[in-house]
């Protein structure tokens, strides 16, 4: 073997800190993925739970629209980790001189909550007497 062909063989390879570089790099890149995926996990999380909340109150709304809906109230139940309540109240005097003869607007609000500190609160008027 010729001094020239150990040579041309040595500078073929990477060096140790090239390879130390690249494997810093690759490490932070990894650490950034899982940074990003954890933060997209919490997301989903949250907007799951602001849809199923969204359907607890629309299930309310329309439980309390196919019933009579009686002056001024209070309800509250539960489903599942949701908590919800009910509130009804008189509508603003604008909307209710619109009302027919014998009849009243209501307003209906229907406040979804869970934990840790999440709310949701959806609201509608409603004809009644």
């Amino acid at each position: 073997m010729s001094l020239v062909t150990i040579a041309e063989s040595a500078a073929t390879g990477f060096t140790l800190i090239e390879v130390l570089c690249a494997l810093a790099i690759s490490s932070l890149a990894l650490v950034y993925l899982m940074q990003s995926l954890g933060s997209s996990q919490r997301a989903a999380r949250h907007l799951e739970d602001q849809l199923d909340a969204r359907l607890v109150a629309q299930s309310v709304l329309t439980e309390q629209r196919q019933s009579f809906v009686s002056p001024s109230g209070l309800k509250a139940g539960d489903e599942g980790k949701y908590h919800w309540q009910l509130v009804v109240l008189p509508a603003a005097s604008g909307i209710a001189s619109m009302a027919p003869q014998g009849f009243a607007f209501y307003r209906l609000i229907v406040t979804v909550s869970w934990s840790p500190q999440g709310s949701l609160q959806l609201e509608t008027v409603r004809l009644g007497r």
